[in-house]
């Protein structure tokens, strides 16, 4: 093997520090190793993907960042860079949790990424310069991996690799990883090593933040909603602001905890679901509940069932009229986000109708939306919220738990609970259905284009169809309609 001092003086200065002494003292230097468990195989793919990693980033690498003194070569600047970092953190985490094979763009990167910070770790001249308290002349630091899920990161590399004999779980081979897995092990080690309680008290750090940023402002109130409690804003200035204004400080996409932190922003004027104007003058309508169907020609159709009380009747004079659509994760849909609420941009209130059972005397309003063009496409925000958002997402719940018990008793968490399980469960089996649906009319359409002298194929039912049967289809009332 070439050494390295043998290298040109003005490729050194963007190429790492080897020390062997750490690297080969298990390794048998005169042989290759084709074994992936033995350390020389290994550590050879580390030290190749390495140099790789350097000859594809080195546009990224400012003579600044690269000094006489220190050889190393310095991954993105967290400090500069850190939106950088959280999004390739987000992406990978989604691409692993889909079972999506890593792109080649993106595999490079995670590469570059892992092997530059595990670098950092293992240079032995910036551990004898810096104890291991200090921080100072670290890349990687506690708020660095606080914000940009870089433990999340590792955490859900190495499950990959634990979980593959699991049915439900991709192989890593599938999503791409190689020996990323083995430097996400090494790199979680060192971490755990220099940060010690820092490292496990990640998520407490990440809570505290919450309430400085996502919930700032806003209060938690058991009396607002019998009970079961609400976040309600502290104080809401009435600041009125242009339809102009308004659009360039809220775009489709935006995503809140809750419809409290949303009130608080302004975009809705009330944090509860009802139609209201927010201080930007625009009529707004959150969907948190019902559910959401598709209609030919891009339309979209709201059922609500309920009481009297809980009705739109104000939707009524919003027809044809351009409404701003807030999503939530308990909404029936298959555009509602996973957790929390997202804003879906700006539809057209094409119709609304209202019906009564006078048996049950429960009411049943229909209203008919059309997204407007011109927007971020609907199909590009569905990813929305992220992993980084979906980590807040799993703070917030548990906050919201403890915040229950304390001011409600474990009565009354009990009962909050029960109710979310059931309503997770019923919306499962309702994107059972849906897809169920969606594939028969799918396999219908390419028996029907086939041609009569092709023998169709009977619809093979899965075990995950058995549970759409269970859901029952309610029959509309037709007593009393009224239409718009």
């Amino acid at each position: 093997m070439q050494s390295h001092g043998k290298r040109d003086k003005a490729q050194i200065r963007h190429e790492p520090t080897f020390h062997k002494k750490y690297f080969w003292q298990q390794a048998d230097q005169e042989r290759p190793h084709h074994d992936p468990n033995h350390p020389g195989f290994c550590l050879r793919n580390l030290e190749t993907s390495l140099y790789q990693a350097i000859r594809l980033h080195r546009r990224h690498c400012s003579s600044e960042e690269s000094t006489p003194q220190s050889r190393r070569v310095h991954i993105l600047d967290p400090k500069r860079n850190a939106s950088r970092l959280l999004g390739l953190s987000d992406t990978i985490r989604t691409a692993l949790f889909r079972g999506r094979t890593l792109t080649l763009s993106e595999l490079e990167d995670l590469t570059f990424a892992l092997d530059m910070m595990l670098l950092d770790e293992i240079d032995d001249k910036v551990a004898a310069e810096a104890p291991a308290t200090s921080q100072g002349d670290r890349r990687i630091t506690v708020p660095v991996i606080q914000h940009t899920r870089l433990d999340k990161l590792l955490s859900d590399i190495i499950h990959i690799y634990e979980t593959e004999g699991h049915p439900d779980r991709p192989l890593a081979a599938e999503v791409g990883l190689g020996s990323e897995i083995e430097t996400a092990r090494s790199l979680q080690k060192h971490w755990r090593t220099r940060f010690k309680s820092d490292y496990f008290a990640l998520d407490k750090y990440r809570l505290e933040y919450l309430f400085s940023n996502a919930l700032r402002d806003v209060s938690f109130s058991a009396v607002a909603s019998d009970g079961l409690g609400v976040w309600l804003p502290k104080e809401v200035f009435p600041v009125e602001l242009s339809e102009a204004e308004a659009s360039l400080h809220y775009t489709p996409g935006t995503w809140w905890l809750n419809i409290g932190c949303a009130h608080r922003d302004g975009i809705v004027g009330d944090a509860f679901e009802k139609p209201t104007k927010g201080r930007y003058g625009v009529a707004v309508l959150p969907l948190l509940t019902g559910s959401e169907e598709e209609l030919p020609g891009g339309k979209l159709e709201y059922c609500r069932r309920g009481t009297q009380r809980e009705m739109h009747y104000n939707l009524i004079t919003q027809v044809g009229q351009k409404t701003k659509v807030l999503r939530g994760f308990r909404l029936k849909s298959v555009y509602a986000p996973v957790a929390g609420l997202r804003y879906d941009g700006l539809y057209i209130l094409r119709s609304w109708s209202l019906k009564l059972d006078q048996a049950t005397e429960i009411y049943t309003m229909r209203i008919v939306l059309e997204r407007m063009p011109g927007q971020t496409p609907i199909n590009e925000i569905l990813h929305i919220p992220g992993p980084s958002q979906l980590d807040d997402w799993k703070l917030y719940e548990k906050l919201e738990k403890e915040r229950i018990k304390q001011t409600e008793g474990d009565a009354r968490l009990t009962e909050w609970m029960i109710r979310r399980d059931q309503e997770r469960i019923e919306r499962d089996h309702w994107r059972r259905s849906r897809a169920f649906q969606s594939e028969v009319r799918s396999n219908g359409a390419r028996v029907s284009g086939a041609g009569a002298g092709q023998v169709q194929q009977p619809h093979k039912r899965k075990l995950s169809d058995i549970d759409t049967d269970l859901v029952a289809h309610s029959e509309e009332p037709e007593n009393e309609e009224y239409v718009r």
